[in-house]
């Protein structure tokens, strides 16, 4: 059964109920029907969905109204749109890189005699920082693509 972060509005803390406590919840009085409610992933973490602006709330009325198996309205499945698996590989590819920078530069620092200390030396942080860069790079770029997505996503739901 789905899992769902329950607020006030933004600024308030939340309660994660699933959609059977929200009804018995809506009924007894404790929260409204005008209270915002997104789906817990089971991905991401909650202090992450809470602070996301990109995360798309609808009311506890909006969701109620749904039937039950069209919860998906804010789901955050990959498989909505194509391309996002691209994200993971990036992501992938930028720790990648950073590990073997670090692993390179380390090698580079422990194979170099007396009389190239001072160009190995050089090479090794040449290398160490390419690591650095080109990890920040990548996930950079991952990061604009996940907000593209949820844009696309955002726009698409309304």
């Amino acid at each position: 059964m789905a899992s769902y972060f329950v607020r006030e509005n933004r600024q308030s803390s939340y309660v994660e109920l699933n959609r059977q406590e929200i009804k018995e919840r809506l009924s007894n009085g404790i929260i409204r029907g005008d209270f915002i409610v997104t789906e817990d992933d089971g991905i991401k973490n909650p202090y992450k969905i809470m602070n996301d602006h990109t995360v798309v709330w609808i009311t506890v009325d909006e969701l109620l109204s749904s039937p039950d198996d069209t919860d998906r309205n804010i789901d955050y499945n990959s498989e909505d749109i194509p391309g996002e698996g691209a994200i993971s590989v990036l992501r992938f590819f930028a720790w990648f890189d950073l590990v073997f920078g670090i692993i390179a530069s380390i090698i580079i620092w422990n194979n170099t005699d007396n009389y190239s200390r001072g160009i190995g030396t050089f090479i090794g942080f040449g290398v160490l920082l390419q690591g650095i860069f080109i990890c920040a790079f990548f996930l950079v770029i991952a990061s604009m693509a996940e907000n593209l997505f949820a844009i696309r996503r955002n726009t698409d739901s309304k």
